[in-house]
């Protein structure tokens, strides 16, 4: 409804003239002359006061348009994150129009799920790891080689009494045997209620089997459950076709391509995705992996990272004007997180105050293990292990040197460091896989084959025995005999199932019909 605003003007000014004093009745022609002068005037003087009235009609125009122009847009609340070096930064922004106000930061990412407002942080769990030796040896007493702290990603509750959510796992490292070189996770960024991220996982095991397991990974918080990537999949075959062009081109830089040799691929998958940040807004990224079938590249895995749009069946929504307009707030590329937060009144308020309050946050990572004490070989040590006898010592750390040997390609001197241990102890399973490991890796698969075989007669430890008929099956491989690669790869899946030998089997297709 238009409303019309009035205001008062004078049209005409009204003079009353009175009769002069001691005016003669026979003398009526001469006074309209005096009225006439006097009136005259008149029109003079009252002409400023109507001019001076004009203004206020012309001031009163603005306040039609005011009155026409539609209501301010409300504040809308907006959490985006982004990656920062090994952690993640969060700010609370509040979006009317164009305005941009930030109303708090929090040093780990956050967001909104619909309901409550989490953040998602890392915590740790220190385990344990025993040396290869105690499974030759059950029933004795081997103290622990050392620690590792394995990470779990949550999201945490904030100015709510919801429950805690776990996004990923800590995992068991090998089953508490053996080495672990890292074990991350780092966040791939979040859209919504939907966080990515991706698993790394690596190490050497007690079969003398490296290993190095990663992948990506999608969890819904509102739904506290995984995200399926089938639908993804079928989502971006059009880019998976795409990809494979760029990614036979990174081959040829890769160690593992030779120039003389054709490169071919058997399969070619999506294994997750990630936000970033981009001149332009926000851009999912496809990462695509590629095994390929040459012979050459047996253990070559080869993985490329396409960008792409939105796709429905990813689960990940496309930011709103107000998100994008906080997220351009953050400047730099990068990886990135965003969520319009719904919550008003006192749910607002307490999400506010847990957001910047610092004792909501994540515990930091435990300082580093002491190194496990060794005792002196005589008198009580309080409940120590007791010390390792001189020849065993000799042997574990033949076999560490010959371990690191190995993973620094070093496989001449891995084998004869392995071979003094098999000397001092023709029992040794470790050193007897670990020679045989090194031995495939170098090229001496038959010399390989027989090593393993050995190791599997002198321990029945199922984490053991799946890496060395993990092993074994890398061994048919090179002879080129799928079928009993993919039963050797079968016996170590049923013995402790492991991504490594997923990938393997998913590589050799499926199973001959006969």
């Amino acid at each position: 409804m238009h409303r019309h605003l009035l205001s008062a003007a004078a049209a005409a000014a009204i003079t009353l003239a009175a009769p002069a004093c001691g005016s003669k009745k026979d003398t009526p022609p001469e006074t309209p002359p005096p009225a006439t002068t006097t009136a005259a005037p008149a029109p003079e003087t009252t002409a400023p006061p109507a001019e001076t009235t004009a203004p206020p009609a012309e001031t009163a125009a603005p306040a039609a348009d005011v009155a026409d122009a539609p209501p301010a847009e409300p504040a809308v609340d907006v959490v985006v994150w982004s990656a920062s070096g090994d952690g993640a930064k969060a700010t609370w922004y509040q979006v009317a129009g164009d305005e941009v106000t930030e109303v708090a930061t929090r040093p780990e990412a956050a967001l909104f799920d619909g309901t409550t407002l989490f953040a998602l942080q890392t915590r740790w769990t220190r385990q344990n790891m025993m040396p290869c030796e105690a499974l030759d040896d059950e029933g004795g007493e081997h103290a622990p080689s050392g620690a590792v702290d394995l990470p779990s990603l949550v999201a945490r509750p904030l100015g709510s009494e919801a429950a805690e959510k776990v996004v990923v796992a800590a995992e068991s490292a090998g089953g508490g045997f053996g080495d672990v070189d890292s074990n991350t996770i780092s966040l791939e960024g979040s859209a919504g209620a939907v966080v990515v991220f991706e698993h790394v996982d690596t190490g050497y095991g007690c079969g003398a089997h490296g290993y190095d397991e990663s992948g990506h990974g999608a969890f819904d918080v509102a739904a506290g459950a995984p995200v399926s990537r089938d639908g993804l999949r079928a989502a971006v075959s059009d880019l998976a076709d795409k990809a494979r062009e760029p990614i036979f081109a990174a081959a040829v830089k890769d160690e593992c391509r030779s120039a003389e040799e054709p490169y071919a691929a058997d399969d070619i998958s999506l294994d997750g995705t990630s936000l970033r940040r981009t001149g332009d807004g926000v851009e999912v990224v496809y990462h695509f992996y590629v095994e390929p079938e040459a012979e050459w590249a047996r253990n070559c895995e080869i993985g490329e990272d396409v960008g792409g749009p939105f796709r429905a069946e990813t689960r990940l929504v496309a930011p709103t004007d107000a998100e994008q307009k906080a997220l351009a707030k953050l400047g730099a590329e990068g990886v990135v997180g965003y969520s319009t937060v719904t919550l008003t009144g006192e749910a607002r308020d307490a999400a506010l105050t847990a957001f910047k309050d610092a004792a909501t946050l994540a515990p930091p990572k435990p300082a580093p293990p002491a190194a496990p004490a060794v005792a002196d070989g005589g008198g009580d040590d309080g409940g120590a292990a007791p010390a390792v006898a001189d020849a065993d010592a000799s042997v574990v750390a033949l076999i560490k040197d010959a371990r690191k040997a190995t993973a620094e390609k070093r496989y001449d001197d891995a084998i004869a460091a392995f071979s003094a241990a098999i000397e001092k102890d023709a029992k040794a399973a470790r050193a007897w896989s670990g020679r045989g490991y090194a031995k495939l890796l170098a090229g001496k698969v038959d010399e390989a084959d027989q090593d393993f075989d050995k190791a599997l007669l002198l321990d029945n430890d199922d984490t053991f025995q799946a890496a060395v008929w993990f092993n074994k099956g890398l061994v048919a491989e090179k002879r080129g005999d799928k079928e009993t690669a993919r039963s050797h790869y079968e016996t170590a899946k049923s013995k402790k199932p492991s991504k490594a030998v997923e990938l393997r089997l998913k590589a050799l297709g499926d199973e001959p019909s006969r």
